[in-house]
């Protein structure tokens, strides 16, 4: 948590995936989710979109995301 909050003071992104209720790996994610502002990562346009939000809102106006192409998993993202 120190380290999400540290991240959110710096104006970074932080994201969290989220795992299954009833492991105790999952504590961690669930509680960024529940008392932070914090985004949902399930797969990698979820990774864009928080990118490209963070890049609106700094009012940059390279875009991250390519409108040609559409990322449907973390292994395609890696290969960009």
């Amino acid at each position: 948590m120190k380290v999400a909050e540290r991240a959110q003071e710096l104006g970074r992104i932080v994201g969290a995936v989220p795992g299954p209720v009833t492991s105790a790996t999952s504590a961690g994610p669930h509680r960024l989710l529940r008392d932070k502002d914090c985004a949902v990562i399930t797969d990698a346009a979820d990774l864009y979109r928080a990118l490209e939000t963070r890049d609106v809102e700094r009012g940059s106006s390279a875009s991250l995301l390519m409108p040609e192409r559409t990322v449907s998993s973390a292994w395609e993202m890696r290969q960009l």
